[in-house]
Parts: structure tokens; C-alpha cells; sequence
């Protein structure tokens, strides 16, 4: 598993470390995708395992410290969710993402056909949909959320030929603007992506001396770190 630490200073780079094997509490068939904070604390999961064996969300920091923050299938029909596929996504709003490919109790299998849910770096989960087989089943490959703010997935089973579909799903979260890639070197081009956007789509990275030097008010900047290309 590898596992990589977001704000790492642009004009370098961070190296990757490879922590630990991890076989705590139980759980099984660890993610292979994690999500850290700015304290070096890293968010996965494992789909089998924990106090439920239906899998669990967990953090390790980068002094090996392990701890599982929420165990799956603890309601009632595992109502929950149950069986949460490989890694989770940062929100915008800080949250954390995922599927989970049963839970609910609404299909035979799996103890139901799956949910998506969010759950808080504390530990705190929601579910955010339930689904019924009808609108799909089996959502294991995890969500994306695009610039609009919107989160997209696929089920691979469910709906009216039974061979799956592809879903969105709204939390109320704006749009936003990224750049790819996310970091890079004094003088490289990265590519702008937001919805409705209009004009220029790429900036050149700039180092703080020529933003300061360049703007006079530092709330007119087109993007911190970035210089807008003609």
C-alpha cells in the first residue's frame, strides 16, 4: 500500500514511505488508496474485518499509530452499509467519501445493495443514499467529485438490464476550481478545470517574490501560486 501525504511545497517534492503492513482489529484486504490531512494522518479502508466483519474506516499516521474510526454494518440490516470498497476521497468541504458495495438489507445479497456515505475525519458517518437494486446495485468502485461539485459513480449490477449504471449524486456543494497537476515547479504550465469557465484555461506556476511584486491586492490574484498565461 502507498500512501501520500497532500501539501507538499510545490518546488519539491515529497518522497513516499511505506509505513507498515496493517492487520489490526481484524480487519482484511486493506485499500490500496488512502487519503491523509495536513497533521500526516491517513484515511482508508478495509472491505472484510473490524467488530461487525463487514469492514471498517481507518487512520494511521505517519508514526504508525492505527486506529479504526468507524466499523461497519453496526445498525440494524446493516443499514449502515457494509463491505466499503478501496480507499476514500477528500470532499471539498473536508469530509471524507465512499461506496460501500452491500448495506441496507434491501437486496438478498451482501446484506443489501450497497450506500454512499460520508463520514467526518472523527468518525462520524452518514449515508447519503440507500440503493434498491432499481437504481443500481453493488457500487464498489468508489465515487469522484467533479468541478461542478457533484459526486459521480458506477454500480455494477441493478437497474433495468441488470448490468449496472452511473449515478450522481449532490450534497449541496459548490463549484470549484483545480489545477493539474495539483503542484509543480517555478515556470511549468498546469491546466486550469472548473465548470463554466471562461477565457484562460492555463496559468504558469510563479514563485511568492513575483505574486507580491505583480499584485498590488493580494484578493485580485487569478489562483495562489499561479500566473494567468495570455
Amino acid at each position: 500500500m502507498c500512501l501520500a501525504a497532500k501539501g507538499a511545497d510545490p518546488g519539491g517534492t515529497l518522497p513516499l514511505k511505506f509505513l507498515e503492513a496493517i492487520t489490526p482489529s481484524g480487519a482484511d484486504r486493506g485499500s490500496e488508496e488512502t487519503q491523509t490531512d495536513s497533521t500526516l494522518t491517513f484515511y482508508g479502508t478495509a472491505s472484510g474485518g473490524g467488530t461487525h466483519a463487514s469492514g471498517v474506516v481507518f487512520t494511521i499516521t505517519s508514526s504508525k499509530q492505527y486506529s479504526d474510526i468507524y466499523d461497519f454494518c453496526a445498525k440494524a440490516n446493516c443499514a449502515d452499509g457494509a463491505y466499503p470498497g478501496t480507499g476514500v476521497i477528500e470532499g471539498t468541504d473536508g469530509n471524507l467519501y465512499r461506496t460501500t458495495a452491500g448495506g441496507d438489507g434491501k437486496c438478498v445479497d451482501l446484506n443489501g445493495c450497497g450506500t454512499v456515505f460520508q463520514i467526518t475525519p472523527d468518525g462520524v458517518l452518514t449515508t447519503l443514499y440507500s440503493f434498491d437494486g432499481a437504481d443500481g446495485e453493488y457500487p464498489e468502485a468508489g465515487l469522484m467529485q467533479a468541478t461542478n461539485g457533484t459526486f459521480y459513480g458506477i454500480t455494477t449490477n441493478g437497474r433495468a438490464h441488470g448490468d449496472g449504471t452511473i449515478f450522481s449524486r449532490s450534497t449541496g456543494l459548490g463549484p470549484f476550481v483545480k489545477t493539474v497537476p495539483t503542484a509543480g515547479k517555478v515556470g511549468a504550465t498546469v491546466i486550469i478545470l472548473g465548470t463554466d469557465l471562461t477565457g484562460r484555461r492555463k496559468a504558469l506556476v510563479a514563485d511568492k517574490t513575483w505574486l507580491e511584486r505583480r499584485s498590488a491586492k493580494p484578493a485580485r490574484r487569478p489562483c495562489r501560486g499561479l500566473r494567468q498565461i495570455v
